[in-house]
């Protein structure tokens, strides 16, 4: 059973696939099935047994409980909270309009932006590894990076630091649940042997350890192995790397770290000991991790609690803009599982917001458009038919503009940071587009004067046909 949700899991978070159905199901068929032969092997008391010694609340409630239905039981949701209300079923989704047999006017989408290091086509693919390393860095034991740095990694041609630590926590971490599963054998002769190169793993080692780790099981995917076989890797072309991150990804998505933490609800679970001494007693809470301090382990010391929002000197350094200044309030409140899309256009095109940019997706996942100013953002939306077509997607969009308008400029502001005296990629498009605004607006007002000159002359001449016909009435009589 753990097996199996793993697996589940998994796909859920990468593929968007919804399995919420799948495991309510799987759960449910292990416990007691109403109206069959077996008791239920809970041990209950008497008075649940005998509907004499309840209480009338209790007894009103069993009764309300028997004259529901099986049909109804299996339509209501399912919740492990006590405090759940129970919904009827949910009206059916309407037909996706790109398979209803009509014909659609075609939306032709903006230009694409091309401000990120990485080509086009990948630029999904990036921000997809890049999300998972962001959402679950602290179990990957990285630090905080924005997706500008992770696509200069990529794009470089040497190693990275960056591309080497991305590698070796992600190889560690998987490592790590190998040994707490017990998973890897050998013989004990050669145990310490296989041991001894996996414990000194450093940055010139753990391409071969991840070579000797995809040779251990056939299952693995062939095709990273013959990358790191028969390439020098990391030294290779961008879609090499990011099969071999994708790989890592998709085996560090199944550790069971990774479910526990999908799996809880609610905050930030602290630890029960000190970062530094490792002992028990009255705790510091860190506001945005899990670690617990001393009020005298913590550096500088301190004698009294603080009064406001208090945080390590870890996450201190970590506050880096761009990454922990745009996480959303269901991330910080611990109900984020996956991202959401905001809905699909009429071709059926996805829609994100992923890495402070809007990404568009097309239903083969061939063609990638991403944008990320604001100017850019408005331009979409105004292509966007908001009344018939696109009704759902412009709604969500208007509904989470305010944050989106944010964090797009927010990436302006690093942009400008970050330019020395150049100009950069996004004031160039900018400028661009409010040159190509002007036009329209100037072309828009020579059209309608044309119009209103095109009206005059049809009034004058249809005055002038008006004044014949009368001279012609005249001479007539």
């Amino acid at each position: 059973m753990p097996l199996l949700i793993t697996f589940f899991i998994s796909l859920w978070f990468i593929q968007g696939i919804d399995i919420g159905c799948v495991l309510i199901d799987i759960g449910y068929e292990s416990e007691y099935h109403y109206g069959s032969d077996f008791g239920d092997s809970t041990d209950k008391s008497d008075a649940e047994d005998d509907p004499l010694l309840m209480s009338p609340s209790e007894t009103d409630s069993l009764d309300a409980v028997d004259h529901e239905s099986d049909s109804d039981f299996s339509l209501s949701s399912y919740s492990t909270n006590s405090n759940h209300v129970r919904r009827g079923p949910r009206p059916p989704s309407p037909e996706p309009l790109w398979l209803q047999p009509r014909e659609l006017p075609p939306l032709e989408l903006p230009p694409t932006s091309d401000d990120l290091l990485v080509p086009q086509p990948y630029a999904l693919r990036v921000a997809s590894i890049y999300e998972v390393m962001r959402r679950f860095r602290n179990l990957v034991r990285l630090s905080p990076f924005r997706i500008e740095d992770f696509c200069a990694a990529l794009m470089c041609d040497e190693q990275s630091n960056l591309l080497t630590e991305i590698h070796m926590m992600l190889l560690k971490a998987i490592l790590r649940e190998e040994d707490s599963q017990a998973t890897h054998f050998g013989p004990l002769d050669q145990k310490d042997s296989i041991n001894i190169s996996l414990y000194l793993m450093d940055t010139f080692t753990w391409a071969e350890i991840l070579r000797k780790y995809l040779e251990s099981d056939a299952n693995f995917d062939r095709n990273v192995l013959n990358i790191l076989t028969t390439k020098e890797y990391p030294f290779c072309g961008i879609d090499e790397r990011l099969t071999v991150l994708q790989f890592l990804v998709d085996q560090f998505l199944i550790t069971t770290p990774v479910r526990d933490d999908m799996l809880q609800e609610g905050p930030i679970h602290y630890d029960d000991h000190c970062r530094i001494c490792h002992r028990l007693g009255d705790l510091l809470c860190c506001e945005t991790c899990p670690a617990v301090f001393h009020l005298e382990c913590v550096d500088p010391p301190l004698v009294d609690v603080p009064t406001e929002d208090w945080q390590c000197s870890i996450c201190k350094t970590h506050k880096l803009s761009g990454v922990v200044d745009c996480v959303s309030s269901q991330e910080k409140q611990g109900i984020l599982c996956r991202q959401e899309h905001f809905g699909f256009d009429r071709h059926g095109r996805k829609y994100w917001f992923i890495a402070r940019r809007l990404f568009v997706e097309n239903e083969e996942g061939t063609e990638i458009w991403y944008y990320t100013t604001v100017k850019q953002f408005e331009r979409v939306l105004a292509r966007l038919d908001e009344n018939e077509f696109e009704v759902s997607l412009c709604h969500e969009l208007n509904e989470n503009r305010e944050e989106i308008v944010r964090q797009m400029t927010l990436t302006e502001s690093l942009t400008n940071q970050h330019k020395g005296g150049k100009k950069s990629y996004l004031e160039i498009e900018n400028a661009n587009i409010e040159k190509m605004e002007k036009e329209s607006q100037e072309n828009g007002r020579n059209e309608d004067t044309e119009k209103t000159e095109e009206e005059k002359m049809d009034g004058a001449e249809s005055n002038q046909s008006t004044d014949m016909d009368i001279d012609n009435e005249f001479s007539t009589f």
